[in-house]
């Protein structure tokens, strides 16, 4: 869904370079659906051999959709902080894809993008750090300490150290983003999931209001996952957003009445 409105912000057809690559109209109508990693990287190499944007990876850390990271949201915000719900997030990789992979490894997070020296990857790897640096400014109000790229980005370089907020480093060893221990383990502030809206706008309907207390029980239990929330109600991660965000919706419309 992303690589599609990536594609229309270009004025491109988005659904055709799809087909182009091996993607299955098919599946992206399919909420659920999935496509395979060299598939979609396929499709995100089409768009930049047209776009001629060296900055495209920073224009896909701002095409957001909510589904994409629907699982790693709900595991982030249900955490006490950022280091926790990172490390919560990071565990439910396998829900939202196949291939890159986040690490926590003490204050520093570290992306591999999979296959070295393939453009779909480096412009992903710039997406997925910029990504994180946002979503440190959204929770702790912290921006990075320095961060580092492994593919070679020196031409775009100060686009990037403006994007993420931080000195880069590139080309480096690793593709890495590193914090200050003391806002990776401040509490998360309930002005912050309020303003996300995760749970706070819906809590006036029924099913949310199950949905968050199952959530704080697991919580205090230490093992608040997406999956095992979903697997309570019996539906899919994605089935379940799909569900709190039309209460979210009907919650609107009644304050809008």
């Amino acid at each position: 869904v992303r690589l599609l409105a990536l594609a229309a912000s270009y004025g491109l057809d988005g659904r055709g370079l799809a087909v182009e690559a091996g993607v299955e109209l098919a599946v992206l109508d399919d909420p659920d659906g999935r496509v395979e990693v060299a598939r979609s990287d396929e499709f995100l190499e089409r768009i930049d051999a047209l776009a001629h944007d060296p900055l495209i990876g920073i224009r896909l850390a701002s095409v957001r959709d909510p589904s994409t990271y629907d699982a790693a949201g709900l595991a982030l915000l249900s955490a006490r902080t950022p280091r926790l719900g990172l490390a919560r997030a990071f565990r439910c990789q396998a829900v939202w894809g196949d291939g890159e992979r986040f690490t926590l490894r003490g204050d520093t997070i570290a992306f591999d993008g999979g296959t070295p020296r393939r453009r779909g990857q480096e412009i992903v790897t710039e997406c997925a750090l910029v990504e994180i640096a946002s979503g440190m400014r959204a929770l702790a109000g912290a921006a990075p300490l320095g961060a580092s790229i492994r593919h070679d980005a020196a031409e775009h370089a100060a686009a990037l150290v403006e994007a993420l907020g931080c000195a880069v480093e590139t080309p480096a060893r690793a593709s890495t983003i590193r914090f200050d221990a003391i806002h990776l383990d401040a509490p998360i502030p309930p002005r912050v999931i309020e303003m996300l809206g995760v749970f706070a706008p819906a809590r006036t309907e029924p099913f949310a209001a199950s949905v968050e207390d199952v959530v704080a029980r697991a919580v205090i239990a230490g093992g608040a996952t997406i999956v095992g929330v979903a697997e309570r109600f019996g539906m899919s991660p994605r089935t379940l957003q799909r569900r709190l965000d039309g209460c979210s919706v009907a919650n609107r419309h009644r304050d809008e009445q």
